[in-house]
């Protein structure tokens, strides 16, 4: 059934006036005559069509020179790319991680970041090796989400809220290794002497072969704020793994203060884990009186050398540790 209304009198006079006047608004506003416009809006459609086909090629080209830049940097990292690129849809994110891969010597790419201020999203392209779907629902734990994908490519999302202020330590948990378990393989180390008063910090380059001194956490009283602080202190070097310092009897026993050691690398395990960061130990014995006679050498004693000792310490034994690695 079909029903037809009519508009007759002076209805039809103020509606035929109306439309009379928004064709002439429109006109006005394409800068053209009234019986123009049809002809003018597809003229701006096409327009409007030719920007985006530019736009669409500007965005490729600067995607392609964003791939090689990050492919590039690669090499330094083991063939792993990892990186946080904001206001990107994950599609884009996809394509420019794979992007990123075709390039030789990439081995593995995560890419994350928030197309929107509030949502989260991650990306991982490994080509099959390790596997990027296991990658990815493991990372889509830290956003509080989840994903999946293929063996090659595999996408996430979650919350920002849900992730938390990961920073630069965030980073580090997305790095992955050739046999696709995180806290393996290249990648920085982090060491920590678990001092009395204060905790030495050292870390080692992404090649694992140097260790370098990165400073102390002074104890505060309150364990659950110091592991807080050793945490921080390992994501900002970005650090796969730990090791904690054992200090074992000179007999090689595990007495007090190496039990102790022990629980406290069991807290941390516990804190890391989740991250992708292993926590193993080393044996410690002599750390702290090679790091003394290092200082004293080097004219550090007195207050100056209390202050950094620690440290000193974590980078003797995190360097026995890469050079036994």
């Amino acid at each position: 059934t079909r029903r037809l209304f009519a508009v007759t009198g002076f209805a039809a006079l103020d509606r035929a006036l109306e439309r009379e006047r928004l064709v002439q608004s429109a006109a006005e506003l394409l800068r053209t005559e009234p019986d123009e416009v049809v002809a003018a809006i597809g003229r701006l459609a096409e327009r409007q069509r030719d920007a985006e086909r530019e736009l669409a090629r500007l965005r490729q080209q600067s995607s392609a020179a964003e791939a090689t830049a990050l492919a590039e940097a690669a090499a330094a990292e083991g063939g792993l790319v990892v990186a946080r690129r904001d206001h990107m849809e994950v599609d884009d994110l996809r394509n420019l991680a794979q992007a990123i891969l075709r390039h030789d010597g990439v081995r593995a790419v995560v890419l994350g970041g928030s197309p929107d201020g509030a949502k989260a999203a991650l990306v991982a392209a490994t080509g099959g090796e390790p596997d990027a779907t296991q990658l990815v629902r493991t990372l889509g734990k830290m956003v509080g989400g989840g994903g999946g994908g293929s063996s090659e490519v595999a996408t996430a999302g979650g919350s920002l809220a849900a992730g938390g202020g990961a920073g630069r330590g965030a980073a580090a948990s997305l790095r992955v290794s050739g046999d696709g378990a995180p806290g393996r393989g290249p990648g920085r180390v982090a060491a920590l002497d678990l001092g009395a008063r204060r905790i030495g910090v050292a870390y080692s380059d992404s090649g694992r072969s140097l260790a370098s001194p990165w400073g102390t956490i002074e104890r505060s009283g309150d364990p659950e704020r110091d592991r807080t602080a050793m945490v921080d202190a390992v994501r900002e070097v970005e650090a796969l793994t730990v090791v904690v310092g054992l200090p074992l009897s000179l007999s090689g026993q595990v007495g007090p203060a190496a039990q102790s050691a022990l629980d406290e690398a069991a807290a941390l395990r516990a804190l890391f884990e989740p991250l992708g960061v292993s926590v193993e130990t080393a044996d410690e014995r002599f750390t702290t009186v090679e790091a003394e006679r290092s200082l004293r050498a080097a004219g550090r004693t007195g207050k100056k050398a209390r202050k950094v000792v620690d440290s000193a310490a974590a980078m003797v034994l995190l360097q026995a540790w890469l050079d036994n690695a």
